[in-house]
């Protein structure tokens, strides 16, 4: 099991704040947030019977779950790219 130190921790917030990652979670969030809601609670929407705190948590879990594993990935590409930049300048 790997830990994470304050370097690795401030590049994945940096990678999290990106704008186009942002973007892109906001979208998949409205899109996949909107189909579980009316997978889920369908019938509540129709009697206006809705409970507030599920419909927001439903639009909340895809939007978290994007914007880590972009962040994840923006910190893995952001590594290979410095680690290819390092070995080409330390190649004799």
């Amino acid at each position: 099991m790997q830990f994470i130190n304050n370097r690795q921790l401030k590049e994945y917030g940096i990678g999290a704040l990106q704008p186009a990652l942002l973007r892109r979670s906001i979208i998949i969030a409205l899109v996949v947030g909107t189909l579980l809601n009316v997978i889920n609670q369908g019938e509540v929407f129709f009697s206006l019977e809705v409970d507030i705190v599920k419909v927001v948590l439903t639009y909340l879990v895809p939007f978290c779950v994007s914007t880590i594993s972009g962040s994840l990935a923006y910190v893995a590409c952001s590594n290979k790219l410095n680690n290819i930049h390092t070995a080409k300048i330390n190649k004799p």
